[in-house]
């Protein structure tokens, strides 16, 4: 996701767990659902409205929902392979906010020196 196109890997990533959350809810998707999944996770470009009313979601949520968040995000920079420094950043930057606490070590504020 860092070069803004969504790689196969990281589509099936993203599609493994919309898979398990509805097996997990007794939803049973058949392959057209699937297929229909794929394509609409490979076109997914959320808007910041989008992106804000489920940011709002997730200030209610409970610690171990954040924490999934952060799981899945790490699964999906993974999925390629690479960790991207952008990806990490954003994720870190996400991570602070919804846990209190980064992916990566704090950095030292070098204007103290």
């Amino acid at each position: 996701m860092a070069d803004l196109e969504m790689s196969s890997e990281e589509v099936a990533v993203m599609l493994d767990h919309l898979i398990s959350a509805c097996a997990a809810d007794g939803i049973r998707l058949g392959q057209d659902e699937i297929e229909r999944a794929r394509a609409w996770i490979r076109r997914m470009r959320p808007s910041p409205h989008a992106v804000n009313r489920h940011l709002r979601h997730l200030d209610r949520a409970g610690w171990p929902a954040r924490k999934k968040i952060i799981e899945l995000c790490l699964a999906v920079a993974d999925s390629d392979g690479f960790r991207h420094h952008r990806e990490l950043l954003v994720i870190d930057e996400f991570a602070r906010a919804l846990l209190g606490e980064g992916i990566l070590p704090a950095r030292r504020d070098r204007s103290s020196k």
